[in-house]
């Protein structure tokens, strides 16, 4: 790389036609760039320049090592210019963990839309709820959903915050009545949803009061693991669910199914792109979470 380095000053100094205005150039000083070129000279054994008041002369010499200089310096570009080419080019294969309900509604066709711009890279996509320990997993990316994570060697970025909601159909709400405060909970019928891995409680729903966090009781009639099975209750007219807001979205705004205890905040969680902390991000994890970054708000209506 010195001698690349040689010939790239060379060059410079070549077109400069003397050392003042190559070392301007070059942000350096005119006895540097002198004491490089003597030394360059004297390594090849050659004298490049005649020098004189004037500036600088190539000598017959140096005329045939500033030609021999270019094509080196277009050979040298083009060489870093293909392999820039082929870093930018996505290939080997990815493998990725995601939420079942949101992997298989929201990440899935997400990463069918990245593997388009991307036809080289290889995806492997595993949908479960229990959390992986993704330090000692073959996984690259995990996509969690929580309200903080643990601190741990892992990075991760967030992709998206999102609040809760509480709804219900028209049908259960004309039965059963519309809940007018939390202590109500405890006497409607409830849908919890819980996971694999038993994240989420089925006994009571979280909201926040004075600034905490407090469980508010409810009265578990179902307990399913997957949030479309718990919108399909819901829908039914068997109970109340709580689920994130991108998750019935539609539904609230097309009337299947109405809000209810708005008033009443709920705490917030948000989604992370969770990756092994090395020196180098590879070039295939740092994209696909840019694409999520930027497709998952769409996707998710925020």
């Amino acid at each position: 790389m010195a001698l690349i380095d040689d010939a790239m000053l060379f060059i410079k100094v070549a077109q400069a036609g003397n050392f003042t205005r190559a070392a301007e150039q070059l942000y350096s000083s005119k006895s540097h760039i002198s004491r490089r070129i003597a030394e360059l000279e004297q390594g090849i054994d050659t004298t490049l320049f005649n020098r004189s008041p004037r500036g600088l002369q190539l000598t017959e010499a140096g005329e045939t090592f500033y030609q021999a200089c270019l094509k080196v310096q277009s050979e040298f570009e083009a060489a870093t210019q293909q392999l820039k080419n082929k870093t930018d080019t996505l290939s080997g294969t990815l493998n990725i963990t995601a939420p079942m309900t949101l992997g298989s509604a929201i990440i899935g066709p997400l990463l069918a839309k990245f593997m388009k711009h991307h036809p080289e890279l290889h995806i492997s996509l595993d949908l479960s709820d229990t959390a992986v320990n993704l330090a000692e997993s073959p996984f690259d990316i995990a996509i969690r959903a929580a309200r903080e994570l643990p601190d741990s060697s892992l990075k991760a970025k967030v992709l998206y915050e999102y609040g809760y909601v509480i709804s219900a159909s028209a049908s259960y709400l004309e039965q059963y009545g519309r809940p007018t405060n939390l202590d109500s909970l405890k006497h409607h019928r409830a849908i919890s949803c819980i996971t694999t891995g038993g994240s989420l409680k089925h006994d009571s729903w979280p909201f926040l009061i004075n600034g905490n966090i407090q469980q508010i009781p409810i009265n578990s009639v179902a307990k399913v693991t997957h949030m479309q099975v718990q919108k399909a209750f819901a829908q039914e007219g068997i109970g109340l669910i709580r689920t994130p807001s991108y998750w019935v979205c539609q539904e609230i705004n097309d009337g299947t199914l109405l809000p209810v205890l708005e008033n009443h905040p709920q705490p917030t969680a948000r989604l992370f792109a969770v990756y092994k902390n090395s020196r180098i991000v590879p070039n295939k994890i740092r994209a696909l979470i840019d694409f999520l970054s930027e497709h998952l708000p769409v996707a998710l209506g925020g």
